[in-house]
């Protein structure tokens, strides 16, 4: 557990990795027959993606201002890794319950294709367009850094970057680009131009210390905070403001809903949490990105194994999305301690085969050492 830890955005992306999953699988009879709870639950959904990555830019920022080239390059390889490794766990997997019991998960070999390179086939797992969605992102300002020479500059391109994006979003240029693409590859690409405002605004609250600054007047930051993000949900059901084809995870009041919670949830005095508190909270963010990444499988799994309801069907209480979120973290961990045994078992065998190896050169060394005495 790290001392420089932040538990306010580990909690924050523990409740919306729920939020993801109430977004794909709470139907819509649970939430119009839920008690509040699930109705406030219900409201937060449109907030997940835009928080999440809003909060790896803030994490990440410093990375681009300071050229650590290194660090960006193996972000980029972790985010291509899980691409890779996931699309062909899912695939296999999938394949595996279509030949044995006839699922019809799967349409056709594209579906891996689609999902390879676009992480959005519906038969796959549609949930991996963030992980490609990121990596382009990361790639695109990786490119940027090395145009901008001043760090100075940063504010200035980002602010005019988040100005272009907005335009093309409510213009509907963005929407008509990719429009008469096969939906497998529209909603990623067209979700490029609606995440970049995100990053922008992570990287900006990073460049400019805003949350720093913020945390010298907790009770008025808060009460802004709360109050923007009160007049944001209040904006986004105005028609007007709607988006022109938009692919649902862009405008400016997500961003401003998104900011606002961040804001507001930082303000909260997290580190007074107890330490088997912030024990659970750092163990369960360490595993949230492959939770958020197997949502679908273990769903999936769930409906064909325990609940014996149709394979794709959609979960009828909040606590049915709480198993579903326990049983994708389970699998996560015991994914993990299985890693981490293999790897030990690698240690042990590297390990007792240099101590032979050295053993066998000391004894070589001996050998020749008395031949050399006997000879002289």
């Amino acid at each position: 557990m790290k001392d420089d830890y932040h538990y306010g955005f580990g909690v924050l992306k523990i409740w919306m990795c729920l939020e993801v999953i109430l977004t794909h699988f709470l139907s819509d009879d649970a939430i119009e027959n839920g008690k509040i709870l699930v109705k406030i639950l219900a409201v937060a959904r449109p907030w997940a993606v835009p928080v999440f990555a809003v909060i790896s830019f803030i994490l990440t920022g410093r990375y681009f201002f300071e050229k650590q080239y290194a660090k960006i390059r193996r972000r980029i390889r972790d985010f291509i890794r899980d691409q890779v490794v996931w699309t062909i766990v899912y695939f296999c997997i999938y394949a595996v319950l279509d030949f044995r019991w006839g699922t019809g998960l799967l349409d056709s070999g594209m579906d891996f294709v689609y999902q390879l390179f676009f992480g959005h086939s519906p038969f796959v797992n549609a949930s991996m367009w963030y992980q490609t969605t990121m990596s382009v992102l990361m790639v695109f300002f990786y490119a940027v850094t090395f145009c901008i020479k001043d760090k100075k500059s940063w504010g200035k391109v980002l602010t005019i970057l988040l100005f272009v994006c907005f335009v093309l979003q409510y213009s509907g240029i963005n929407g008509r680009l990719f429009a008469s693409l096969p939906y497998e590859m529209k909603y990623p690409l067209g979700r490029i131009v609606e995440m970049i405002p995100y990053a922008c605004a992570g990287m900006l609250i990073s460049y400019h210390g805003l949350l720093n600054r913020c945390r010298n007047r907790k009770m008025l930051s808060a009460a802004g905070s709360a109050g923007c993000l009160l007049i944001s949900y209040a904006l986004s059901k105005v028609p007007v403001l709607d988006i022109p084809g938009g692919y649902d995870c862009g405008g400016l009041c997500l961003l401003a809903s998104a900011v606002s919670l961040i804001f507001f949830s930082d303000m909260v005095p997290w580190n007074r949490m107890d330490q088997s508190a912030k024990r659970a909270v750092f163990g369960v963010c360490r595993l949230l990105k492959n939770v958020y990444i197997t949502h679908r499988l273990a769903a999936t799994l769930i409906n064909f194994f325990v609940f014996q309801t149709a394979i794709t069907g959609r979960a009828d209480s909040l606590s049915q999305c709480l198993f579903i979120f326990f049983v994708s973290f389970l699998f996560c961990y015991i994914i993990e301690v299985f890693y981490k045994a293999v790897k030990e078992v690698e240690r042990r065998w590297v390990e007792r085969s240099e101590r032979q190896a050295d053993r066998e050169a000391g004894r070589q060394s001996g050998s020749s050492g008395m031949t050399f005495t006997k000879g002289s």
